[in-house]
């Protein structure tokens, strides 16, 4: 298929391009500045995003899908949806919640094509991980865990904190006994997973996992999202209260760094009784993962019905979604002990 590429020139989009090529696509590479793509398979176009906001965008090439790499997704993937859709083409995007699935369903339902959001690892990746173990199983009880020691850009730094009002909703919350309800870190148990004492894990149900423990008839579900980055999260509470910047906040990525070697982790425990099955996801780069995601997705896309949905909703099952990601990340079940 042909495949355009928006923010091409970022370490996702670079990633993606790359993993197409390899698997037999044609590509169409978007950056402002074709010589930081120049040595990425596909044709380099140069296009400033922006124009499709004001309008004085030249015509989007002709392609089957386009895949969105450009962030922050706040700012990008609403308004490069439209122009993809609009343009005849099928669209993925590892960002955007559920308000914006609900915002492209009409528009992707009228031009009949598919937009594909959640296509990353958190939305993404951690609700099908969260499939697989419930559809393993048939648990009602799960705990979960997802996060480690990363490197930040400029982008993911302002999603953060645009994405602060929706984080504060899902933040302390839990699904117990059918009902969302916050709980006090003591209620909530330990840490699911195998992390450094270094690490620390918050409460977090966002509203993709949420949907599908209550499709799944999980009616008990405890998520923890985890940074081991104790000078990040400082200067990522200070930029959320207004103070700092996202040049600190980098700053503060690199010290955390210093030293360590960077890890990502996801680990889900399905609980019947007392017996616990336990999937587990590792790898050094999320941002990898994060790509083989969004190129599953792109590949599904094409062939997918009209609408607007989240890639953890398409209709295949989580074992298609790991399998692509094998090479990339150690993948692990255990049914008795420890991972």
């Amino acid at each position: 298929m042909k495949v355009v590429v928006a923010g091409a020139s970022g370490v996702v989009g670079g990633r993606c391009a790359t993993i197409l090529a390899e698997r037999g696509h044609d590509l169409v590479l978007i950056s402002r500045d074709p010589a930081r793509i120049a040595g990425l398979p596909g044709v380099p176009l140069q296009l400033d995003l922006g124009q499709l906001i004001d309008g004085t965008a030249t015509v989007l090439p002709e392609a089957d899908v386009l895949v969105n790499c450009a962030g922050p997704s706040v700012r990008w993937t609403h308004p490069v949806a439209l122009a993809a859709l609009r343009a005849g083409m099928d669209f993925t995007d590892p960002g955007g919640d559920l308000e914006e699935v609900h915002r492209l369903a009409t528009v992707a339902e009228s031009e009949g094509h598919t937009a594909v959001l959640g296509a990353g690892v958190q939305p993404g990746l951690v609700a099908i991980a969260v499939q697989a173990v419930v559809l393993r199983t048939g648990a009602c009880r799960v705990r979960g865990s997802c996060g480690g020691l990363q490197t930040l850009s400029i982008s993911s730094v302002e999603d953060y904190v645009a994405a602060a009002g929706t984080s504060q909703e899902a933040a302390g919350r839990r699904l117990h006994e059918g009902r969302v309800e916050r709980a006090a870190p003591s209620k909530a148990g330990p840490l699911p997973g195998r992390y450094p004492p270094s690490a620390t894990g918050h409460l977090h149900l966002d509203q993709e996992v949420l949907g599908v423990a209550e499709r799944l008839g999980c009616t008990d579900l405890t998520w923890f999202n985890v940074m081991d980055a104790p000078r990040s999260s400082a200067a990522l509470a200070r930029l959320l209260a207004g103070g700092g910047s996202e040049s600190d906040a980098l700053a503060a990525v690199a010290e955390d760094l210093r030293n360590r070697e960077p890890y990502f982790r996801i680990e889900v425990e399905a609980w019947n009784g007392d017996e616990c099955t336990r999937l587990g996801i590792a790898t050094a780069d999320c941002y990898d993962l994060t790509a083989r995601i969004l190129v599953q997705a792109a590949e599904l896309a094409v062939a997918g019905t009209p609408g607007a949905l989240f890639a953890s909703g398409i209709g295949v099952s989580p074992e298609t979604w790991l399998t692509g990601l094998l090479g990339a990340a150690e993948i692990t079940w255990d049914e008795e002990g420890e991972l």
